[in-house]
């Protein structure tokens, strides 16, 4: 395992790179609260067996969460989050990488928006969030709402993820996309 930096811009992506013989790289996105180790260390446990079985691997943090230079509060939103997405997977696609795209919760979501724009040839995805605006109306029942969001379980959720999260087509993403499928769906999730 490497740590393994990605400049945007003027901000920081931090992750670990597990390497593999071979040229199929797994990136994994996490959940709206998450990070790069995720509940119960999930991430790393699926990463090293990802690894295992041969492939590369990269697990890392969205801006605005566990290492990755930015705040929660002002980094939070589904369409910058794609688009961090598409870059990381363009990053390893120009070092030539083939994408497969491990997304868990939103980061499922997140992931099958990726294949509209860059060359990802499968998806696995745990528990996506296509119910996220649902989701995201209990946190923000739950919690206190304040002058630029919500406060929920010690995160601020900003207005803009709430006002995004009301026009953005969650059940979208996946049409057109001819590579392997996986979703790995809870019966009470």
């Amino acid at each position: 395992m490497e740590y393994h930096e990605i400049v945007l811009g003027y901000k920081v992506i931090r992750g670990f790179f597990y390497p593999a013989v071979g040229k199929d790289l797994v990136v994994m996105a996490h959940g709206i609260f998450g990070n790069k180790v995720d509940h119960h260390f999930m991430m790393p446990q699926y990463a090293r067996e990802i690894n295992g079985v041969g492939f590369n691997v990269y697990r890392f943090d969205f801006l605005g969460t566990g290492d990755s230079d930015g705040l929660f509060c002002e980094e939070e939103s589904i369409f910058h989050q794609i688009e961090q997405l598409c870059q990381i997977a363009t990053h390893f696609i120009n070092l030539g990488y083939r994408i497969h795209l491990f997304g868990y919760s939103l980061g499922g979501v997140i992931a099958s928006h990726v294949t509209r724009k860059v060359q990802v040839s499968s998806l696995f995805l745990l528990s996506p969030a296509g119910n996220f605006p649902e989701i995201l109306k209990n946190f923000c029942k739950q919690g206190k709402a304040l002058k630029y969001g919500v406060e929920f379980n010690g995160f601020l959720i900003p207005l803009q993820l709430i006002q995004e999260s009301k026009r953005f087509d969650f059940q979208k993403g996946l049409e057109g996309f001819v590579g392997a499928v996986k979703i790995v769906q809870g019966e009470k999730d």
